[in-house]
């Protein structure tokens, strides 16, 4: 279970607190699932 400080997983180095979650769109320009993606 990541921690709120732990990184994000779209890589954009915000803490994982500041991803959105999985009901939200994808606004990182990761290409990934938006349960993995970063504001």
């Amino acid at each position: 279970m990541p921690r709120p400080k732990d990184p994000c997983p779209c890589g954009s180095e915000k803490p994982y607190g500041s991803c959105c979650g999985a009901a939200e769109p994808c606004d990182c320009g990761s290409g990934q699932p938006a349960g993995e993606c970063c504001y």
